[in-house]
């Protein structure tokens, strides 16, 4: 729920890996680890969320090597994101259907629904929204043009 919020905000950030607010480099010493060796590994939907820290620019030298298992945002060759429009579009049909509609501040209201109301409700197209802070371009468009961290 709370990274709905960089649709709105351009400069709220939805780290779904942590890397940056676990701030994995400073303590992976404390776990035997390099913090110049970090590897990020994803199955399933953690292989979207490596493909996109591969090309976000606020992932940058947070991790040196990737491992994607099982799809990752190439899978899908018709569409990989949506844009920030579609996105609050869809995220404001979902407050409908919530009753959270009638408010200025929907998000707000849509965080005190219950997770079971959340299930019953309508699904929604599940894509990365492209043009934020942390996905500014489509991971496919970084492939193709070789904007991506190494």
């Amino acid at each position: 729920m709370e990274c709905w919020q960089h649709i709105l905000d351009p400069h709220f950030v939805c780290d779904p890996l942590g890397l940056n607010t676990l701030q994995v480099r400073d303590n992976i010493h404390l776990f035997g680890g390099d913090r110049d060796h970090i590897t990020i590994f994803g199955q399933s939907a953690g292989s979207w969320s490596v493909s996109a820290h591969i090309v976000s620019p606020l992932s940058k030298g947070l991790f040196k090597r990737a491992i994607m298992e099982s799809g990752a945002h190439l899978y899908n060759k018709d569409r990989d994101v949506i844009s920030k429009s579609e996105a609050l579009a869809s995220a404001q049909k979902l407050a409908e259907q919530l009753k959270c509609n009638t408010s200025e501040q929907w998000i707000q209201c849509l965080r005190g629904v219950d997770a079971k109301e959340f299930l019953k409700a309508e699904s929604l197209d599940e894509y990365p929204v492209e043009g934020t802070e942390f996905l500014p371009i489509s991971v496919q468009k970084a492939f193709e043009t070789k904007k991506f961290n190494s």
